[in-house]
């Protein structure tokens, strides 16, 4: 089953390293069906991962979702719900892997943001050109946005070795990669990926989650 993670560069994030205690993030407003209503986010610590330390934590997180539902005679448009999902701190407080949507980790963030006066986080492009350069022969297929070519401007490419191609050459050169598909090698397996320049990251296999982590780092090493 896919995983989907965001990448996100950070710095002053507390150590929240007991197991077990809730970390109650600030409480945002929400409009539910015309009012207000606070959405919390709260932290669990889960423990400390073999791979480099990393830590895990659980998170459940209340956010809007748009759906036309009825509370006995009532008829409501939206409600919160509530989801969970994980994310891994690097042991330095660096960077941090979300697992969950794009819009979802923003939302999360921001509610540390407003909590933790010390915590500052931001976007970091992931280096799409860099990794094709590094590891040409392990992609197996990408999106390119903006391309300066007659009445195209969005175009994919998937095939083997198909970063050899001509048409990538030609497209790498008038437009933008904005998703690269990778046949990720390493110690003798392969691992499906998709990587986006917006720091989301895909992995198709059934994965620990210790791989999972040790793929994730080992794919934001490849495009710094």
């Amino acid at each position: 089953m896919a995983a989907g993670f965001q990448h996100r560069l950070c710095t002053g994030f507390p150590e929240l390293l007991e197991r077990g205690r809730p970390i109650t993030l600030n409480p945002q407003k929400l409009l539910v069906t015309g009012e207000y209503d606070p959405a919390q986010t709260v932290l669990y610590y889960e423990y400390s991962l073999d791979y480099k330390g990393y830590h895990k934590y659980k998170v459940i997180h209340e956010t809007v979702r748009n759906m036309r539902v009825r509370f006995g005679s009532d008829i409501r448009e939206s409600v919160i719900e509530q989801i969970s999902f994980h994310m891994y701190l690097a042991p330095d407080g660096s960077h941090v892997f979300v697992c969950t949507t794009e819009a979802i980790c923003e939302e999360l963030l921001r509610r540390a943001r407003s909590t933790f006066s010390s915590f500052m986080f931001n976007s970091r492009e992931l280096d799409l050109k860099r990794m094709n350069e590094e590891v040409p022969q392990q992609i197996s297929g990408g999106w390119f946005k903006d391309l300066k070519i007659a009445d195209v401007s969005v175009a994919a490419l998937y095939g083997a070795e198909v970063s050899h191609s001509d048409d990538w050459e030609r497209f790498s050169q008038v437009g933008t990669i904005t998703v690269l598909m990778m046949d990720y090698q390493k110690d003798a397996a392969s691992y499906k990926v998709s990587v986006n320049k917006k720091g989301a990251i895909v992995l198709f296999n059934k994965l620990s989650e210790e791989v999972q982590v040790e793929l994730l780092e080992n794919i934001r090493e490849l495009s710094r």
